[in-house]
């Protein structure tokens, strides 16, 4: 496609190029899926510099009228008014806090949208090639960016580049060492635990011992264990930490604290042990697991948990996505008793 571009009009360059582009739809000039000159083309052909080419092609993709793919470039992407949004999920695996995520997104969404998950299994790999494939397809990116601690966040930052800013929101992990002035609904690993513990000491006091279990490849472990410590000592507490539950040094009078993700074996093998002994939790031992599931109300009466609020986490990124406005967002994060402490 030709854009002619008049030097001497009183219209903003960039307005002229987005008139043109307006009018060759208009007159099916152009139709969806055609391909438009390179930011450089553009510039060549009309003498406007390329930040002014780039200004242009950011309103007509605000306006839904092109589309931009790594390998693909800019092409014509007209979509209808009232079209429902395209909105990807990239998730590191599909568990109960993330589908908690999405029902809190969908609820809160003020207009219709086609929410798709995709999942990377925390392979950076598979992440960056899901990244390429997705770029320029979707209205808004939701990434949950958990990666082993050996992959850095500069190899991360590098594949969510690829993303527009102005439309991609990460969850869960903040990533704070990525400058992108991009959204963010974020836990603290680091101090969200503790302080949430915090709050239940006068029921914790009644156990003469903690013991944390976390496994030895857990994301997060090493960050979350040393503050709950030091919460401990400081109050005279006994803390030790494990990295798998061992049946046979199950004492009454601890308290479990089982850092895993998701309900796993640690927790069952720890509740096996405690009806083989006849201990009941609450009582004899405490258990608190992390990350609350809706199943954890009916697990032996109710099971403790230290938890983000996911659904309030799926709330704020939809409220970003109706205001179009993005911000940084620390999200709820509390101990939820019940009878298992």
């Amino acid at each position: 496609m030709k854009i002619k571009i008049d030097q001497n009009s009183t219209l903003p360059l960039y307005r002229q190029v987005i008139s043109a582009v307006k009018e060759a739809l208009r007159n099916g000039k152009l139709k969806n899926g055609d391909p438009m000159p390179s930011l450089s083309e553009l510039a060549g052909m009309t003498g406007i510099s390329p930040e002014t080419a780039k200004k242009a092609y950011n309103l007509l993709k605000k306006e839904n009228l092109i589309g931009s793919r790594q390998g693909k470039g800019y092409f014509i992407d007209v979509r209808e008014s009232g079209a429902p949004l395209r909105i990807l999920m990239l998730v590191d695996k599909l568990s109960a806090y993330k589908l908690a995520i999405h029902k809190g997104l969908t609820e809160a969404l003020a207009q219709n949208a086609d929410v798709s998950i995709n999942i990377h299994n925390q392979d950076i790999e598979l992440f960056d090639k899901l990244v390429c494939d997705a770029t320029g397809e979707f209205d808004w990116y939701i990434i949950a960016a958990h990666f082993p601690r050996e992959v850095s966040t500069a190899r991360i930052a590098r594949t969510l580049k690829r993303l527009p800013n102005n439309r991609t929101i990460l969850i869960d992990n903040g990533l704070p060492q990525f400058k992108g002035n991009i959204g963010r609904v974020y836990q603290d690993f680091r101090e969200d635990a503790s302080h949430a513990l915090k709050d239940a000491l006068g029921m914790i006091h009644k156990y003469d011992s903690v013991e944390i279990i976390t496994t030895a490849n857990s994301l997060y472990g090493d960050i979350i264990c040393p503050q709950i410590r030091k919460l401990f000592r400081s109050e005279g507490i006994r803390c030790r930490i494990e990295q798998q539950f061992n049946p046979e040094q199950m004492s009454a009078g601890t308290l479990y604290i089982v850092l895993c993700g998701q309900l796993d074996n640690d927790h069952f093998t720890l509740i096996r042990e405690a009806n083989r002994r006849g201990y009941v939790l609450g009582q004899d031992i405490g258990l608190i697991s992390y990350n609350d599931e809706p199943v954890n109300e009916f697990i032996c009466g109710g099971l403790s948990s230290i938890s983000s609020d996911f659904t309030q986490m799926g709330h704020s990124v939809a409220e970003m996505i109706n205001s179009g406005k993005l911000s940084c967002i620390h999200n709820p994060f509390r101990l939820i008793v019940r009878s298992s402490l």
